[in-house]
């Protein structure tokens, strides 16, 4: 199924309302003229300069652009890696796109929807520190509210797992000689897996939306040339400063194609993950509801390793072998990140992988069984050496087992 036509839909109407305050939008937008009976529609009324050069001014603010391009490239180049369009579809697609005609239409509905003193107001609100850290929150609300509905989510796959298996709980009190086999197996446990399964899903969801806006901001760019970079969760969180920070005395020079963590610019604030939720420890493992969570990015030799955090705030580096530093044109396009239980069997069962297209994917974890300390290689849910190699989509990744798609 191709999801490229809703996909492009959502964002477009998010990033038009996505930062507006409600209380500055208009009840209802204007009911359009009905039109004559020859169905075709009237002349529209010129619109003042003044009022499309707030139209334009209030997209430039909320970078409108930016955050739909993002996502189409996201989505095309995650269409052609599945194969639901012939190779070179994406760089097609984009060579041959009328972007003018698309501003065009979005002006339009700006224009459309909102009258001149609400896009006074907005503009307003946007040009105070105020209305500043309002959009700068909109890049973090996704996370915030999935992490919510994740444990609303969660608590609900309890209750229903709990009742579906009420039976099978009490045939465990009428065979006590049985107990220790049927505690394994106590509709509470199996509750609480399938409760940690979903939040560890809306987590790796999350990590993917911090990539996302991570990379599209361009808040880490080491080479300067306009390309943001993925990045590590204390990246993410704002816990270090991020890598390969230019000095002055630079002069502007592509200097380094490869990065590590011995020169850092400032911490990203506000972060875009949130400190409290993801604190990662030495071996660069977060932990949360039963399930860790990992990073990879690509390592600088060729073909590519991956690499992934480790140490501490204060001695921050890199870990999984190579030459030990992240390519920089490579970690503008390719990440992954992996979700595996605490303890198999317990905390949960299977394992979760997300990488730049989005797609969440997942394994039954029963041939490579990750737990705990005991972590996925990155590229363990790809079929070649590193994670420049293809996706195990539907068939056995580097770690023995099969990986899917999650429905």
């Amino acid at each position: 199924m191709n999801r490229f036509g809703p996909v492009l839909a959502v964002v477009l109407a998010l990033s038009l309302a996505g930062s507006i305050p409600w209380s500055l939008a208009q009840d209802s937008p204007p009911s359009p003229p009905a039109p004559p009976a020859s169905g075709v529609e009237p002349p529209r009324a010129g619109t003042p300069a003044s009022k499309r050069d707030k139209v334009r001014k209030y997209l430039e603010a909320i970078r409108w652009k930016e955050r739909i391009f993002a996502e189409i490239e996201v989505d095309l180049v995650g269409q052609e890696e599945r194969g639901r369009v012939p190779a070179g579809y994406g760089r097609k697609f984009l060579e041959l796109a009328d972007f003018e005609a698309l501003r065009s239409g979005v002006e339009e509905a700006c224009d459309s929807l909102f009258d001149e003193p609400t896009l006074d107001a907005v503009l307003t609100f946007l040009a105070t520190d105020a209305g500043a850290k309002f959009a700068n929150a909109q890049v973090r609300l996704s996370a915030a509210v999935k992490d919510r509905v994740a444990d609303w989510s969660a608590e609900t796959a309890k209750r229903a797992t709990l009742a579906l298996l009420e039976g099978k709980g009490r045939v465990a009190e009428e065979r006590p000689a049985e107990a220790e086999t049927d505690r394994a197996e106590a509709p509470e446990v199996a509750a609480r897996m399938a409760a940690n399964e979903a939040r560890a899903l809306v987590a790796l969801e999350s990590l993917w939306s911090g990539q996302r806006a991570l990379q599209v901001s361009g808040r880490i760019d080491s080479d300067r040339d306009g390309d943001g970079e993925y990045g590590t969760i204390l990246e993410l969180t704002g816990v270090v400063g991020v890598r390969a920070d230019y000095r002055p005395g630079d002069r502007g020079k592509r200097l380094w194609p490869s990065t590590d963590f011995s020169s850092q610019g400032a911490p990203l604030q506000p972060p875009i993950l949130d400190p409290g939720i993801w604190e990662v420890d030495e071996g660069g493992i977060s932990r949360r509801d039963g399930y860790c969570f990992r990073i990879y990015l690509p390592e600088a030799s060729t073909p590519s390793g991956f690499l992934h955090e480790s140490g501490t705030k204060s001695s921050m580096s890199l870990a999984g072998g190579g030459t030990g530093r992240i390519s920089v044109d490579l970690s503008e396009v390719i990440f992954c990140a992996y979700a595996w239980p605490e303890k198999r069997g317990v905390t949960g069962n299977r394992a979760f992988f997300v990488y730049q297209s989005g797609d969440l994917m997942q394994s039954s974890n029963e041939r490579a069984a990750w737990e705990g300390e005991k972590a996925p290689a990155g590229n363990s849910a790809y079929r070649g050496v590193g994670i420049t190699s293809r996706i195990a989509v539907g068939t056995r990744g580097n770690d023995g087992d099969v990986w899917r798609i999650v429905p």
